[in-house]
């Protein structure tokens, strides 16, 4: 939401430069005033919500599948902890996720479905699980193949 507002102001600042200079807006200078206005009143609940404890949670995605996604993963760590999040603690966990998952929605949605796989109270990155390449013979990459018969085997 910060990120939003300061290019709002920054809008609005160059809009006022540019009526400095011209004496007049255009339709499409009144338009970005228009658009940055909003922007700046969103912010301004946005910062009232945050000093009165009425926090709005913003979802990285707007998907119906990451929402369905992000409250099945809210109903497992409530089964799982016997809590729910904190209107701060879910707007942490959904920026971890977002960083954890490369900002990709396909990814968080791995990591959300891994997360309850491995029953964990917490969301963590898929990390595929590295398995042991064996090939015809038998032999894993890299081991010393012999003719020689063991000691102490009487088949041989």
């Amino acid at each position: 939401m910060q990120t939003k507002y300061v290019k709002a102001v920054n809008s609005i600042q160059d809009l006022f430069h540019e009526l400095g200079d011209e004496g007049k807006l255009s339709s499409y200078q009144i338009s970005k005033f228009n658009e940055a206005q909003k922007v700046l009143v969103n912010f301004n609940q946005w910062v009232t919500d945050q000093i009165n404890g009425n926090q709005k949670i913003e979802l990285p995605w707007k998907s119906d599948a990451f929402a369905a996604k992000w409250l099945e993963w809210k109903k497992h760590h409530k089964q799982k902890t016997s809590k729910n999040y904190t209107p701060m603690g879910e707007q942490k966990a959904l920026s971890n996720l977002f960083n954890i998952s490369n900002q990709s929605e396909q990814k968080a949605i791995i990591n959300i479905d891994y997360s309850i796989s491995n029953n964990w109270s917490g969301v963590y990155e898929y990390k595929p699980s590295k398995q042991k390449v064996v090939n015809k013979s038998g032999n894993r990459p890299g081991q010393k193949i012999t003719n020689q018969k063991p000691k102490n085997y009487e088949g041989w």
